[in-house]
């Protein structure tokens, strides 16, 4: 089973650590949302316990978390070692355009684009974010969702990007929204890996 967590990790950690750490020594992953109040301490007992954080930056944009409790802590949670994926609440943080399916605007990668444009992050540490991280906090093989696997990938996308440069920083900087092709059990996947 997976644990999640609210985002008040001051007071959670305060009143629950040794149900924490009870958890993750039973081998169950925990996935801490948001964690957008987070102290230096937090971060240790984060990158100690092996919690994993869903960052969900458009939806802390849209409720202004940033300006009530400062940018978010992310780079320093990935430097102390912590699994940061990105993440979606729901149409409801997120600007009405995000509906539209044309502007692909709904899911990690178009977080993944918010934060290279906003924050100029590396495209590969994105999508790492966005694909084998978030993988990895729910408890599933990260290298499913890669195309180095022996076995097909768990699913494919397809993203259009300049012909020129490196491809990570062409999804980035992709103005068209991806376009999901399969799932791992289609057999065009399976032909595909052949």
């Amino acid at each position: 089973s997976l644990a999640i967590l609210s985002s008040a990790l001051p007071y959670w950690f305060a009143r629950n650590a040794r149900q924490l750490l009870a958890a993750r020594e039973a081998g169950c992953p925990i996935l801490a949302a948001h964690v957008a109040d987070v102290r230096d301490a937090d971060i240790h007992t984060l990158a100690a316990a092996g919690v994993s954080v869903a960052y969900c930056p458009r939806a802390a944009e849209f409720f202004d978390v940033p300006r009530d409790l400062g940018p978010h802590r992310y780079r320093d949670l990935l430097d102390a070692g912590v699994n940061v994926c990105l993440g979606t609440d729901s149409l409801a943080g997120l600007p009405t355009s995000a509906a539209d399916p044309t502007r692909g605007a709904f899911g990690p990668l178009a977080d993944a684009r918010r934060l290279h444009q906003r924050d100029g992050v590396d495209p590969r540490t994105l999508l790492a974010m966005a694909t084998t991280r978030g993988a990895q906090a729910l408890g599933l093989n990260p290298e499913a969702f890669t195309l180095n696997a022996p076995a097909p990938p768990a699913g494919l996308t397809l993203c259009r990007t300049p012909a020129n440069g490196s491809a990570a920083r062409g999804v980035m900087e992709a103005s068209v929204p991806a376009q999901f092709l399969c799932m791992q059990n289609d057999a065009r996947l399976a032909e595909m890996h052949a």
